[in-house]
């Protein structure tokens, strides 16, 4: 704790007494990693309540189904190691139709439930983090598979990605690489801009050799909130890159603790690539907001509250391993077992009953036959 606050002291004297050099920067990109580690561990165990909106404002090269809005309310509790997810989500789609449900996660430190809208839920051996997590560094990256990964992670690149089971889609296909621009005001405060680009890990195909730039992210680094983002960007080579596609503001801080600030409003622009590479058009395609009106560092729930996910009666349930696999399933508050072996037999029972049926309408089409030739013989 003693190292933390040193830390945050130091940056800010740094940030007042130090001149600002916006052609180059005193941190290095391992200094920055280094401090942004630091202050993520301030935020290992949280409670939160998320309200997040999202408007879409141009669907001309989208689908009838594609979302319009999202209203979404989410309680999470993370706690030694420990976590729940409760997410509450009604969407509406640009056809008018609409729906709404509830998702619930728990891991209790042996096995993780999850129990989702549509009627299935999974018990899973050990940790499954396939719902993301909330690290409030990565509150400004919208695409979902980097909530999956810590900011420092990102940052660092290999190997640090390479070990993160849960950083499947960079592991496999992304290769980031971070660089530190320099230092600026950005709203008042004291921040250090990183370049991250964005290259395909290996060929795809002649048009996608491995190592290609697909896009460069710009992040702000607020240095007197913590090293959280209080700005990025984001540019893809497929459209341009001197006007950014995505862009991430925070739009209110709080002090929820001596020197441990929280984004809790922050505001997230997507524009439409397909207008633009169709109609050189730069429009606004949505918007997300998020609000969180709980924070607390501090959560202290029994396990029972992790352990504990209910799952209502007529819900599929399956049981896996840690890797995914099967191993049974049943339906809630039914009484039979669907496991494997119950499986296997009804696909055999199923079989057995089409053939029979399909060697019955054979047979009465040839017994008809019959019949008519007899019938046309006689007259």
């Amino acid at each position: 704790m003693v190292t933390l606050y040193l830390t945050f002291l130091m940056s800010t004297i740094h940030s007042v007494l130090g001149s600002i050099d916006h052609d180059r920067s005193s941190f290095t990109i391992d200094e920055v990693i280094q401090n942004v580690r630091l202050n993520e561990n301030l935020y290992r165990n949280l409670e939160i309540v998320e309200e997040y909106h999202y408007k879409l404002f141009d669907a001309k090269f989208l689908p009838p189904d594609a979302l319009k809005s999202i209203e979404e309310t989410s309680h999470c509790v993370y706690q030694d190691n420990l976590y729940y997810v409760r997410d509450k989500r009604f969407t509406k789609e640009i056809s008018g139709a609409s729906s709404e449900g509830v998702d619930l996660v728990g891991y209790d430190g042996s096995k993780t439930v999850m129990v989702n809208r549509q009627p299935i839920a999974n018990i899973r051996d050990g940790r499954y983090d396939g719902y993301g997590y909330l690290y409030p560094h990565t509150n400004l990256f919208a695409s979902d598979w980097l909530v999956r990964v810590k900011l420092s992670e990102f940052l660092a690149g290999d190997p640090d990605l390479k070990t993160n089971t849960l950083a499947e889609y960079l592991s496999n296909y992304i290769v980031p690489k971070s660089f530190v621009e320099h230092e600026e005001i950005v709203d008042g405060l004291h921040s250090i801009k990183i370049k991250i680009e964005e290259r395909l890990r290996h060929d795809h195909d002649k048009d996608n050799p491995a190592n290609m730039l697909l896009s460069v992210m710009y992040l702000w680094l607020a240095i007197e909130r913590n090293y959280l983002p209080i700005k990025a960007e984001r540019y893809y080579t497929k459209y341009e890159l001197n006007r950014p596609m995505e862009s991430g503001s925070t739009v209110e801080w709080k002090e929820i603790e001596t020197g441990i600030w929280f984004p809790i409003r922050c505001k997230y622009d997507v524009y439409d690539g397909e207008r633009f590479l169709e109609e050189k058009k730069y429009l606004l395609s949505n918007t997300s907001m998020h609000h969180y009106a709980v924070v607390d560092l501090h959560p202290h729930r029994p396990k029972s509250f992790f352990a504990n996910i209910p799952i209502p009666d007529g819900y599929t349930v399956y049981v896996v391993n840690n890797t995914g696999g099967i191993l049974k399933s049943y339906v809630q508050g039914g009484r039979k077992d669907l496991d494997q072996s119950y499986l296997g037999v009804n696909r055999v029972k199923t079989g057995l009953i089409l053939f029979i049926a399909t060697l019955a309408v054979v047979i009465c089409f040839l017994i008809i036959r019959y019949f008519v030739k007899r019938w046309k013989r006689l007259r």
